[in-house]
């Protein structure tokens, strides 16, 4: 049970921090133009209903999961839509 245990949280942790390689070059390049606006809208939405889905039930690594997934996805959809220009689409 307890490799279980820690296999989940380990996943959750990196599942957390995925995203953010893409929010460091994102700001600090202030380009967007490789990132679909669907693929982030989708994955915000996602992660915000699996939130909501996981309250009454809570797993802290889980709500780390989905706080910071909603949070690095939230700030690419802002990016996107901040740093239009000629070279972001």
């Amino acid at each position: 049970m307890f490799y279980f245990n820690c296999s989940g949280i380990i996943g959750c942790v990196l599942l957390s921090y995925c995203a953010l390689p893409q929010v460091i070059k994102t700001w600090k390049t202030k380009s967007v133009g490789d990132l679909s606006f669907y693929f982030l809208l989708i994955w915000f939405l996602g992660d915000l209903l699996m939130g909501i889905y996981i309250l009454p039930d809570i797993k802290w690594p889980l709500v780390i999961n989905y706080f910071l997934n909603g949070f690095f996805s939230g700030y690419l959809l802002f990016a996107k839509w901040k740093y239009k220009g000629k070279n972001n689409e």
